[in-house]
């Protein structure tokens, strides 16, 4: 990319099948919606903190992805890695504010998520994610929303911040969890379906305080 560039048009890129590599510079601020959606030679992406926006789809249907790794406080706009098949690895460990509505979901290879400093995910965010088998919520997100995780067939530990406040329905549905880790105030009960069925096939729930 040129370095001056400081944004990305939608649809820039859409269906290059040939681009196999980006970099981003310093200076970009702006990815548009479907900049690189369709994009299915892509491995690899990492998006700095300078970027405030990451638009609807940028990168959906990125087949080929494996690795994402996304710092700073920006949009990620809803469905914006969606369908990226052979995700594995995701890193937004510097990172802040929200997952927007399905912004990885079916993303079935996915097998690692290191979350930051965010305050809430998103309706159907991880839905259908299904190679997760555990996931730690950090002590900052107050809300897991609807579907947040739903159809994670594998996933089997969950630990939950201590700054939770509210699982809306159906987060958990169609996930086997056996083991909860709980530092937040809910109160699960095993067997029970509220609170996003969290807690619905739950062998072991441990109150940390």
């Amino acid at each position: 990319m040129p370095s001056s560039l400081e944004i990305i048009d939608k649809n820039a890129f859409e269906y290059c099948e040939s681009l196999s590599s980006i970099v981003f510079n310093d200076k970009l601020r702006v990815i548009g919606s479907s900049a690189f959606s369709g994009c299915t030679s892509i491995k690899e992406v990492v998006i700095s903190q300078n970027v405030e926006e990451v638009g609807w789809y940028a990168f959906a249907s990125c087949t080929g992805l494996n690795y994402v790794k996304i710092s700073g406080n920006q949009f990620l706009g809803p469905k914006a890695f969606m369908q990226c098949y052979m995700l594995e690895k995701l890193d937004l460990s510097e990172c802040s504010g929200i997952i927007d509505t399905e912004c990885f979901s079916c993303c079935q290879s996915l097998k690692t998520v290191k979350f930051g400093t965010h305050t809430s995910i998103g309706e159907g965010a991880f839905r259908l994610c299904m190679a997760l088998t555990e996931i730690i919520i950090p002590d900052t997100v107050v809300v897991i929303y609807e579907d947040a995780f739903y159809g994670c067939s594998q996933l089997k530990v969950v630990t939950l911040g201590s700054s939770l406040e509210e699982i809306k329905d159906r987060a958990f549905e169609e996930c086997l969890i056996q083991i909860i880790n709980n530092k937040s105030k809910l109160v699960l009960i095993k067997g029970d379906n509220n609170h996003g069925g969290i807690a619905k096939y739950a062998q072991t729930i441990n109150q940390i305080e």
